[in-house]
């Protein structure tokens, strides 16, 4: 199936200090005419399957006419990313029931109040827990993405408990963070070593490998039984195409995400030697800048 992301806009009830997005927040929100314009550019073109992402998407005012109308244009799955927040409301659960088949990826970062406000900037935490009991009750088709982040790294095991403990029973994703929009005064106290994680990952792993993914570390940092659940930055990844709405139609509409992590990673002398060459990317700029290479390990 055929998969495109488009941007609705970068508006979103939290300001985490991690966020990707950090300085798109001010820029201007495509209109509703040019995302439909978008939209039945996609299915006129053989996409199937939408990826809604950015800020967060389910407070837009326009999120519902958007499914709604990438429906009636034969787009016949929605996935969406979301912080969970709106998802306490019953409201929002019974409208998007409406829409379904639906995938959702909830991001679930912190284990309490405190560290939510500190690091999200916002009183959401209970929000954000009630969502998910909300998406387990109502049976929807969903996700956790967890980051890994110094913050938190030492909560990540407590996490995955509490989550399954009510009930979540699908795949979960640990995400190590991307450090692009962090000041380098902040980085070291965001973004963890490799070596600061790994045995941390690996114990979670080993409690539940068939439901636990890590993404964003190279497998070299890895015992070896635990490199299978290790998907790194795959250059084989499953392409996302990507699409403006503010420039429908034109030249080179669409982009494959990796393409844009060529420019994002940097292949050690250690990588050129290793068997995983062609499946791994390497390592962030931004850590190489930080943190060197010495944990690097060609797997031969």
């Amino acid at each position: 199936m055929k998969r495109a992301a488009v941007t609705i806009g970068f508006t979103c009830n939290n300001n985490c200090v991690f966020c990707l997005d950090k300085e798109k927040r001010y820029l201007k929100t495509p209109s509703i005419e040019e995302i439909k314009r978008a939209i039945i550019f996609l299915s006129e073109n053989g996409f199937e399957d939408l990826y809604i992402i950015n800020g967060e998407p389910l407070i837009s005012k326009y999120f519902f006419e958007i499914a709604e109308f990438a429906k009636e244009k034969g787009i016949k799955r929605i996935e969406v990313q979301t912080n969970a927040r709106i998802l306490y409301y019953k409201e929002i659960i019974n409208r998007l029931k409406k829409i379904e088949p639906l995938k959702i990826s909830v991001s679930f970062h912190f284990p309490n109040t405190r560290l939510y406000k500190k690091y999200c900037l916002a009183d959401g935490f209970d929000q954000v827990v009630s969502g998910i009991k909300n998406l387990i009750k109502y049976k929807f088709d969903f996700g956790i993405n967890m980051l890994i982040m110094k913050p938190n790294i030492h909560y990540l095991e407590k996490m995955v408990i509490f989550l399954r403990s009510i009930g979540f029973k699908e795949k979960i994703i640990l995400n190590f963070v991307i450090g692009k929009n962090i000041t380098k005064e902040d980085y070291r106290k965001i973004v963890p070593k490799f070596s600061e994680c790994s045995k941390i990952i690996e114990k979670i792993i080993n409690k539940d490998p068939k439901r636990i993914v890590v993404n964003g570390i190279p497998p070299c940092v890895f015992i070896k039984k635990i490199r299978k659940n290790v998907t790194s930055c795959s250059n084989n990844e499953e392409k996302v195409f990507i699409i403006d709405a503010r420039s429908v139609p034109s030249k080179g509409l669409f982009f494959p995400s990796k393409k844009n992590k060529k420019k994002m990673f940097i292949q050690l002398k250690a990588c050129k030697k290793c068997k995983l060459k062609s499946e791994c990317m390497g390592i962030r700029k931004e850590y190489y800048y930080h943190y060197g290479s010495k944990e690097i390990k060609a797997i031969t």
